[in-house]
């Protein structure tokens, strides 16, 4: 299971990701 400081970060970097796109 991925720590939920992990996940956070991933979400921010996809919602990074989606603004760039």
């Amino acid at each position: 299971m991925t720590p939920p400081t992990l996940t956070h970060t991933l979400r921010e970097l996809e919602a990074q990701v989606g603004f760039a796109c």
